[in-house]
């Protein structure tokens, strides 16, 4: 797998920094765009990098909290394909499942997130909200 030079890892790791305390400051929209610039930043192609992943993941997952459900569909694909190396715990189809979910499509949410209970045993739904383990009990 490439890796990103360390300036670029730098950069990168500032902007997820940046977006966290954005968020937290209630600008979410800006989060969003540190996020977005930081994909940006990734050497094509991008989804071979380790940090391609967080990135997509946080872009779906604010998309989600402001209800932009057609901006985070249009990332959803990705997050299937970023970091194809990384231990595969449930995480891109219990994001998917919660993108599902929120738009109203529940056999879809059902189906990923049975996925992601087996691939993890259980431990993916510990500290999420628990309207999403109800849905597959």
């Amino acid at each position: 797998m490439p890796l990103l030079n360390k300036e670029l890892q730098s950069t990168v790791e500032t902007l997820r920094e940046e977006c966290i305390a954005c968020y937290q400051k209630g600008n979410s929209k800006e989060a969003t765009n540190k996020m977005l610039k930081s994909w940006e930043l990734l050497p094509h192609p991008k989804t071979v990098y380790d940090e391609s992943f967080m990135i997509v993941k946080l872009v779906i997952e604010l998309y989600i909290r402001r209800e932009e459900y057609i901006e985070a569909n249009k990332w959803i694909d990705l997050i299937f394909v970023c970091d194809l190396e990384r231990v595969d715990g449930g995480d891109r189809e219990f994001i998917a499942g919660k993108l599902a979910y929120e738009q109203g499509n529940l056999e879809k949410a059902k189906e990923l997130f049975f996925v992601a209970n087996l691939k993890s045993e259980g431990r993916i739904f510990g500290s999420k909200d628990p309207k999403y383990i109800n849905l597959i009990k």
